[in-house]
């Protein structure tokens, strides 16, 4: 009888556990100002028509031009011109530092620092690293956001995107 009690213990730790990581990960999925602003970053530089969703009216702005589709444009234009292919281009955004600036209740500003790196085999980076044949470059944005819908949403014209605001 005493011999089963030795895994009673054991299963009470497994369950407190498992607990914890069900309630880390639910803490962990809850949307904040950083988290958007750093999933918008990276969706930027990797060139990933998925950083519509991370902006305020997808993309669109008061002149009904959508700056994600012209960006991407001019982006596939210059490597088309260049003579590469669109993937060329991308970049990562690794190193990431933020900072919420201001914050309210349904508005934040998120200060964002970070190093791109092109976004080629991990292999040929630490080649290129060896022998300093690749460069990265810092990049240090300020961005708003808006909550919308329950979703922290980035607004204005974050990086460049001011620049592709022309008609399509």
């Amino acid at each position: 009888m005493a011999q089963d009690n030795k895994f009673i213990p054991l299963l009470v730790v497994i369950l407190i556990g498992a607990f914890a990581q069900i309630l880390f990960a639910a803490v962990d999925c809850k949307d904040t100002p950083y988290r958007a602003a750093v999933a918008f970053s990276k969706a930027y530089f990797a060139l990933d028509e998925s950083m519509a969703g991370r902006m305020c009216n997808d993309g669109v702005t008061d002149n009904e031009v959508n700056l994600v589709r012209s960006y991407l444009n001019a982006k596939y234009t210059e490597a088309a011109s260049r003579g590469y292919r669109m993937e060329r281009l991308k970049n990562m955004l690794f190193q990431i530092h933020t900072e919420t600036v201001a914050t309210g209740a349904d508005s934040a500003k998120v200060h964002l620092k970070g190093t791109i790196q092109n976004s080629i085999n991990p292999l040929f980076w630490w080649v290129g690293k060896l022998f300093k044949l690749t460069q990265s470059s810092q990049v240090e944005e300020t961005l708003e956001l808006v909550k919308a819908d329950g979703k922290w949403k980035v607004c204005g014209t974050p990086f460049t995107l001011a620049r592709y605001a022309t008609a399509e």
